[in-house]
């Protein structure tokens, strides 16, 4: 958690900000990169939250920014995204493999409804898809 003021100043940071200090190289009473100091300025201009995503390394930070407009600062909570990024990295070529995959492929639920099927599927089977699926 970091608290910045409206001209970048950075006002406090817990221990756990360690990693996002490190990588912009600031530290209390000194200013936070410019690119940050946009975002604060808008949050606080606009009353709403910001968030950004941050890669430092192999690390994935989400920073949500709280403006504090009667105060003039505001509040930046990191959270680590890290394995969110790899999850979401992981269905993009999940959804790849089955979308260009030659053999025809159909994904059912528990209950036996059809859910999705690729392009081979269709090209196979001759049968559509359709954005409903119902029951077999």
């Amino acid at each position: 958690m970091l608290r910045v003021a409206r001209d970048g100043t950075l006002l406090y940071a817990n221990r756990e900000s360690w990693l996002l200090l490190s990588h912009w190289r600031t530290d209390l009473g000194a200013q936070v990169p410019s690119e940050w100091i946009a975002f604060i300025q808008e949050a606080l201009a606009t009353g709403q939250e910001k968030e950004a995503e941050l890669s430092i390394g192999v690390k994935t930070l989400t920073v949500v920014i709280v403006p504090v407009s009667n105060r003039g600062y505001a509040n930046l909570y990191g959270l680590d995204a890290t394995r969110r990024r790899q999850v979401e990295e992981k269905l993009r070529l999940d959804v790849q493999v089955f979308e260009n995959a030659t053999e025809g492929i159909m994904i059912c639920d528990a209950e036996l409804r059809i859910v999705d099927v690729n392009q081979a599927y269709c090209a196979i089977t001759g049968i559509r898809a359709r954005k409903a699926w119902v029951s077999l």
